[in-house]
């Protein structure tokens, strides 16, 4: 009779930043560039029509975008903005939140 294969132990994943991790954040990185014509854009003619001075409108626009998501990486914001997005798919039940659709 034949003996069982054995398997090689398990071997440690490297540390380190994975290649997911990388593209994922890659593709993030382009979405908020582009977003930041449209941003740019508006700032810049808010800028020019209420104070005369695009590039500065362009800029503030430009930094508050920037703030804005940023702010989104705060536990406290991120709660607030998905119980504002998808209200009812998350309640709290004896201190944890479960993902059971909230009785109607």
């Amino acid at each position: 009779m034949d003996e069982p294969a054995t398997r090689p132990p398990p071997t440690a994943r490297p540390s380190g930043v994975s290649g997911t991790s990388v593209g994922m954040f890659a593709i993030v990185a382009c979405i908020w560039l582009f977003s930041l014509l449209v941003v740019g854009a508006a700032g810049y003619g808010v800028g020019r029509l209420a104070f005369d001075r695009p590039v500065a409108g362009a800029v503030v626009a430009v930094l508050a975008w920037t703030a804005s998501a940023a702010a989104l990486l705060v536990r406290p914001v991120e709660a607030g903005v998905a119980r504002l997005l998808f209200p009812g798919s998350r309640y709290r039940i004896g201190g944890r939140f479960t993902s059971r659709p909230a009785p109607g």
